[in-house]
């Protein structure tokens, strides 16, 4: 959080107000937190509910007038529309796609790594989100690959 809070009083400096800079590092905790556990996202986001979280956080950047995650809704009440498999596969039993015994590994992974290319976009639009931020602002919240190496 100590580099979060030097950005926080570059951007301060910037003129951007406290609020401005608490929402911009919520950003930062959620993407952290998604990319850690974005497997688990890709299986089951119904307890998490970070697809939801996101939006939510996106709504807030565009009413501070902040840079806003690419592709990402900015009103309340929508939704980022990428399934996690606990949907896909109740879909499938509903429409009659459920796959035989025989297929159902092979189907399981196919969605899964269709799901996981989903949110590693979205992932890659957050961190572009915080870039964008990074140059306005000339502050470094977004991460770098020395960080992730730490």
């Amino acid at each position: 959080m100590l580099r979060n809070n030097s950005n926080a009083e570059t951007a301060i400096e910037a003129g951007l107000s406290e609020e401005q800079v608490n929402t911009i590092i919520d950003l930062c905790a959620l993407r952290h937190d998604f990319h850690c556990n974005i497997d688990g996202v890709a299986d089951n986001d119904q307890d998490t509910h970070y697809k939801r979280r996101i939006v939510e956080l996106n709504v807030r950047l565009n009413d501070f007038g902040l840079p806003t995650i690419s592709g990402v809704p900015t009103i309340p009440e929508d939704y980022i529309d990428i399934d996690d498999l606990y949907e896909r596969i109740e879909l499938a039993r509903f429409d009659g796609t459920y796959p035989s015994d025989s297929e159902y590994n092979e189907w399981v992974e196919d969605n899964r790594s269709e799901i996981q290319e989903q949110l590693y976009a979205l992932h890659k639009s957050m961190e572009d989100c915080l870039d964008e931020i990074d140059k306005k602002y000339n502050t470094n919240f977004a991460p770098t690959g020395a960080q992730r190496i730490l």
